[in-house]
């Protein structure tokens, strides 16, 4: 005689508890993996626009983005301008270190370099004030970065010891990793311009296309003696396009690293107060 039983399962098919006792003792097989979908997790929308543009710091990413932008024209412009400026920043010089000169390499590492791949530095940049061969400023007129090519060169110069130059040196260091297309260098001031006065450091001198542009005297050219990277950049940027932000040399995109660099300056501010009051604190 046939035995039969009779299986109850659950909407959800699953196993009875005389199934479970069943297979517990062997006399049924194990119980098969029940398949159930993977949660729905939907994708992060991504906003294609300017901003994530930028993004893409090499040519051939964006070039291979062109179907990306085909209905949107602006969008399909500002991305061929964008290939065009990350190619040439490609080509241009890239430093990224301070390098200590001496008089006698002044003129080739200082007033030459600055030339990049132009014509000769006009006869005014070598009218030296010193054995070294350091210009007289030069008005800043097509310095723009676009006008006229060229590299820009900032020289630090600094005495060892000296209390300015130390707050100063750091500075340069940061900035000269921070912002590799713009080449920065040390000479020791005295080497520099024989018997150049201390209350003058630190001392930077900007150069671009064969000629010094701006003289930067003393620690009030920099807002006082609290020197920080940043306010030091914002003074360079006052003059050109010296430090900037993603090899980008005017417009728009040069202002927000300006409003970057306000932003580091303020936190670093904020940081150096709280510092203080933890100490005074700490006094009481």
């Amino acid at each position: 005689m046939t035995d039969y039983h009779t299986v109850y399962k659950n909407a959800h098919k699953e196993p009875t508890e005389w199934e479970d006792l069943q297979r517990k003792y062997g006399n049924l097989p194990p119980k098969e993996e029940v398949w159930k979908p993977e949660r729905y997790a939907p994708s992060p929308e991504i906003v294609k626009d300017k901003a994530w543009i930028d993004g893409h710091q090499e040519a051939e990413e964006l070039s291979d983005l062109e179907d990306e932008f085909a209905d949107d024209r602006f969008l399909e412009e500002y991305r061929q301008r964008r290939i065009q400026e990350l190619k040439e920043a490609s080509t241009r010089p890239r430093f990224g270190t301070v390098e200590e000169i001496r008089a006698a390499e002044f003129v080739q590492k200082v007033t030459e370099a600055s030339q990049g791949s132009t014509s000769p530095a006009p006869a005014a940049s070598h009218a030296a004030s010193g054995s070294s061969g350091v210009a007289e400023e030069q008005p800043a007129e097509g310095s723009s970065g676009r006008d006229q090519e060229g590299v820009w060169v900032v020289v630090e110069l600094y005495k060892p010891g000296q209390a300015a130059s130390a707050r100063m040196s750091p500075c340069i260091d940061e900035l000269a990793a921070r912002y590799p297309s713009t080449k920065f260098v040390r000479i020791v001031s005295t080497d520099c311009i024989p018997k150049y006065p201390d209350t003058n450091l630190p001392t930077l001198l900007v150069y671009y296309g064969g000629a010094c542009k701006k003289h930067l005297v003393g620690p009030g050219a920099f807002g006082g003696p609290r020197i920080s990277p940043e306010q030091v950049a914002l003074v360079l940027n006052a003059i050109g396009p010296i430090c900037k932000g993603n090899e980008e040399e005017s417009g728009d995109l040069k202002r927000g690293e300006d409003f970057r660099l306000v932003r580091q300056l303020v936190r670093r501010v904020v940081a150096q107060k709280e510092e203080e009051e933890d100490e005074s604190s700490d006094d009481l």
